[in-house]
This record gives C-alpha cells, structure tokens and sequence, in this order.
C-alpha cells in the first residue's frame, strides 16, 4: 500500500521475502507500463521469468549488448547495469511509466557510468510521476551515508529536511549506528 501510495520508494525486504514480486505487483497495481528494470546481468532472466509468472498478460523483453539501436517495445523491459549507460540514449528517448532499480545499494559511486546514467533516468521519471521503485535488502544495514544516493534517486531526501539535515541527523560518528535503527 505504502509503495501504490507514494509511487517512489525503497522496498528492503530481506532475501527471499518477495522485492521482485512486490515491485512488479505495484507496477501493475497503478498500470506503470512500460517499465525499465535495471539490474545485475546475472539476474536479468530471473526478471523476466518473475514477471512471465507474476504479470503473463504482458509482455516482457530483454536489452542486450551496448550497440544504439530502436527503443525497447514490451510492457517490462530488463536492462543490466553494466550496459545501462551505454544504452541510455535509446533508453531515455522510451516513454517510461515505470523504474526498479534492483540492487540499489550499487549506486554508491558518483562518478560511476551506471550511476549517473541511472541518476539521470531516475529524475526525469520522478518529475513525470512515474512509479520509481528501488530494491536492495541490504541498503541500510551497513551506514547511514549509503542510504543518500538511493533517496537522491527516488527524489525523497526532501522528507528528511534534505542532504544536509540527513547527514546532521544519521552520519554523526558512533551515533550513526543507533540513528540507523530509525531508518528502518
């Protein structure tokens, strides 16, 4: 309900717990199609096999390799984030309703290709209104600094008073790690 409501967030279900089929219910649940998934090249099949089963009355396809060529044309398109910069012009030319992010935590690195191709996706699907979906179950088990880029992405660090007030509030040195309870 949380994620249908809000149409950007951070589903950090354990392993196992269901963020595939969470994220792609809530797309269907607000008719987010087409929709980009971006993920690890090792579980782009697994994507589309998740959404063969969970939504069969779309279709489904897979971006392959680094070379432009004419715009994804399924109802969820699966992109790996090691080509995800290389493919962003056609990528960004496609009407996108819809945007997971799969292992979110892996955007840590500014000046990564993939993260600034993914940032640059993220923000024109969020001043579109699109549904922006990020998935990851470890993102804040570790510290709180690696939970800025993943709200950056989804346009909700506004909620905590913006960077400055997050950092002020949940990077403070040996309190961080009880500040990090709270964003749970």
């Amino acid at each position: 309900a949380y994620c249908v409501e809000r149409r950007r967030a951070i589903i950090g279900d354990d392993p196992g717990l269901g963020k595939t089929w969470s994220s792609l219910a809530v797309l269907a649940q607000l008719e987010a199609f087409p929709a980009l998934v971006v993920c690890q090249g090792s579980m782009k099949l697994a994507w589309v096999d998740e959404a063969r089963r969970c939504l069969p009355g779309h279709t489904r396809t897979l971006v392959d390799g680094t070379a432009a060529g004419a715009g994804p044309g399924a109802d969820i398109v699966v992109v790996n984030q090691e080509i995800v910069a290389a493919r962003l012009g056609d990528l960004r030319a496609h009407p996108w309703r819809g945007l997971g992010l799969d292992e979110v935590q892996r955007y840590k690195g500014a000046d990564a290709d993939r993260t600034t191709a993914v940032t640059e996706l993220s923000r024109a699907l969020c001043a579109s209104d699109a549904v922006v979906l990020e998935l990851s179950a470890t993102l804040a088990t570790g510290r709180a600094q690696h939970v800025i880029r993943p709200l950056a992405l989804i346009d909700r660090l506004g909620t905590f008073g913006g960077r400055k007030a997050f950092v002020r509030r949940y990077c403070r040195g040996g309190e961080e790690v009880d500040r990090l309870v709270e964003l749970h």
